[in-house]
């Protein structure tokens, strides 16, 4: 992550450095989320008593979802996203468009 804001920008300072720190960290997590879901699977058994339980969705997923919204917002403040290089493209065509004009 650290090549590529570099080679979009200049050398990245303490806030970047801060924030791709942040991102790398929570795509480990979103790999071990992910691990124990295959693992455990999305829906467990559970009960409570002997006539009450039932299906429920592994808790972790919505952990799991709230992770990965939280790295594309650092992402997109980086604009590291696939939609912040495709705006950036689009106006760099812009650009040489006018250029040419």
């Amino acid at each position: 992550m650290i090549e590529e804001y570099s080679d979009k920008y200049e050398t990245p300072d303490k806030i970047a450095l801060h924030l791709i720190d942040k991102a790398a960290s929570l795509e480990r997590n979103i790999i071990a989320m992910e691990i124990f879901i295959s693992q455990q699977g999305v829906y467990s058994e559970w009960k409570q008593g002997e006539n009450s339980g039932g299906i429920r969705e592994n808790p972790l997923i919505s952990k799991l979802n709230q992770t990965i919204e939280q790295q594309r917002k650092i992402l997109a403040e980086l604009k590291l996203t696939p939609a912040s290089r495709k705006i950036t493209a689009a106006i760099a065509e812009q650009a040489d468009e006018f250029e040419t004009f």
